[in-house]
């Protein structure tokens, strides 16, 4: 067969069309008559064994990709309950920021725990978790480093001044070098 370019064009538009179709049949949308804590999700994470986790205005809910089950996030002002970003660590936890600092849920765990309630008690915008046993947090007041191995905590600032904007970080990567 000879590779003309409306032969190519056409293999092209087969190969989408058919991606498309397969993308449409897979989408599944969650709702509360699934179980999902909250209308509202703030934030989505896939974690190390493939369960997708929803960051909602008041749970911390795990899909299974079947049912739902919501982590009902402690406190009582239902403004710091909001869960603004998620990551997992290879050992099945799950951390979640929100405007009051921290959480984490263990494997196995009923409920998330406020961690580093003294040293963090101010919004985490983002986490990022390395392979290793590091979480990198942007937050209000820098970016903080808690080693989850040995519970060692980090901060650094982007600008010496402690009050400067820049400072106050709303998201964070892990690029290729770490």
């Amino acid at each position: 067969m000879k590779y003309t370019t409306y032969n190519i064009r056409r293999l092209l538009t087969l190969i989408i069309t058919f991606a498309a179709v397969n993308a449409s049949a897979a989408t599944r949308s969650i709702t509360g008559s699934d179980g999902l804590g909250d209308l509202l999700v703030n934030a989505i994470c896939k974690d190390y064994s493939g369960y997708i986790w929803l960051g909602t205005g008041s749970t911390l809910d795990r899909f299974d990709g079947n049912t739902v089950r919501s982590y009902s996030i402690p406190g009582d002002d239902p403004l710091l309950k909001r869960i603004n970003c998620i990551a997992s660590t290879p050992d099945g936890t799950v951390y979640a920021g929100n405007r009051s600092g921290l959480l984490r849920l263990a494997p196995g765990a009923d409920s998330p725990e406020h961690i580093l309630a003294t040293e963090i008690t101010f919004t985490v915008n983002d986490i990022c978790a390395d392979p290793g046993r590091r979480l990198y947090l942007a937050t209000a007041h820098g970016l903080y480093i808690y080693d989850t191995a040995d519970g060692r905590l980090r901060r650094e600032l982007i600008q010496s001044d402690i009050l400067s904007k820049e400072n106050d970080l709303s998201a964070i990567a892990i690029d290729a070098a770490g």
